[in-house]
């Protein structure tokens, strides 16, 4: 009988069997803590039983005279155990047991490359659903911006990272007002890459109808809170501008503003409210206030880049003097967010999406 360890290394079910019963593949797990011989031969060592009947500690799975239990295991892995089993009372010579640890090597290399070739398959569809999940990425980041008049804007995303969990989005109104966001679900997964595009497109469906960006993240909100089995927080920001020259937003979680007036003091809005998915009924603070020519907007979903931003745009330096060209410079705040934070296998690797929102007139 071959019995093999389950995925927790908790059990052993017979799998396959010579000479035994039928019914004996339906039987349960034997739980590996009390197999006793079995725990003995995963440590390295064949137990010969030659009178089985005065071995009751050995907890045998079967009622025989006499049996050889062997490990089955890998190079580095143990898969499980491999028994011989004799109705009466025998010895085992040293030939015989070393046969049955021949036998178990090579049921041993078998499974050893089943298990490869499922691992080359389960990579091979790995790489594809990156693949999917990149492209899926790219074909909704907007790469035009909207001609508002009176407003420029542009975005930027970090890494193309089939993980990515950070979007941004807009969009312009009938009316010259734009509408923009941004947003970052806090797991790093397939899962996140599907909350991240399922607040994408609760937001672009709310923003053609609801106009103020309060009621625009509540109802953001409800749409998560009622779809998702579990909660899994999404940060966002979304913001309106108008012909007058009004700039309003509203935040969740840890999503902010900074603002970039053209001359004097840069303001940190910091985050107002809970991240969306945790409670359905949760309130947003909305903010405003009116915009000046050149002022700029910079939004982010990660409180972490706008406190970087914040101190690499100080008064002195010289990247506050270039935001005359905002367009350009968006992507330069890109790259100096990457550098900060650091995109490859060994940092944290957030993405630094931004937009930067300037008015023009």
């Amino acid at each position: 009988g071959l019995y093999l360890l389950d995925s927790g290394t908790t059990a052993l079910k017979l799998r396959t069997g010579w000479n035994l019963p039928a019914d004996r593949l339906l039987q349960p797990p034997r739980p590996l803590h009390a197999a006793m011989a079995d725990l003995e031969a995963l440590a390295g060592h064949a137990v010969a039983l030659e009178d089985a009947t005065g071995y009751a500690h050995w907890h045998l799975p079967e009622a025989v005279g006499a049996a050889v239990c062997v490990p089955v295991s890998s190079a580095t892995t143990p898969l499980g155990t491999l028994w011989v089993f004799a109705d009466e009372a025998r010895p085992f010579t040293d030939q015989e047991v070393n046969l049955v640890e021949i036998c178990a090597g090579r049921i041993a290399a078998d499974l050893e490359r089943e298990l490869l070739l499922a691992e080359a398959q389960d990579v091979g569809r790995l790489r594809r659903d990156r693949a999917a999940a990149e492209q899926c990425r790219a074909a909704h980041t907007p790469r035009v911006a909207p001609l508002v008049d009176g407003w420029e804007i542009a975005g930027c995303l970090g890494a193309n990272d089939a993980d990515a969990n950070e979007f941004f989005d807009w969009q312009a109104d009938a009316d010259g007002g734009l509408f923009a966001a941004i947003g970052r679900v806090e797991e790093r997964s397939f899962a996140a890459v599907l909350q991240t595009e399922a607040v994408r497109s609760a937001w672009r469906a709310h923003a053609r109808h609801e106009a103020e960006p309060e009621r625009l993240l509540e109802r953001v909100n409800a749409d998560l809170w009622s779809a998702a089995a579990e909660p899994r927080p999404a940060h966002l920001l979304t913001l309106a501008t108008d012909l007058r020259g009004e700039f309003r937003w509203a935040s969740a979680g840890e999503a902010g503003l900074l603002l970039v007036p053209q001359s004097g003091e840069l303001r940190l809005v910091d985050a107002a409210g809970l991240p969306l998915g945790i409670d359905g009924e949760t309130f947003f603070t909305p903010d405003r206030l009116p915009a000046a020519y050149g002022d700029v907007f910079v939004a982010a979903a990660d409180r972490r880049a706008l406190d970087a931003l914040r101190e690499w745009l100080g008064a002195d330096r010289p990247e506050r003097r270039a935001l005359r060209h905002s367009r350009d410079w968006v992507q330069a705040l890109g790259a100096r967010l990457s550098e900060t934070f650091g995109l490859g296998e060994t940092h944290d690797r957030r993405t630094s999406a931004l937009i930067v929102i300037r008015r023009t007139r």
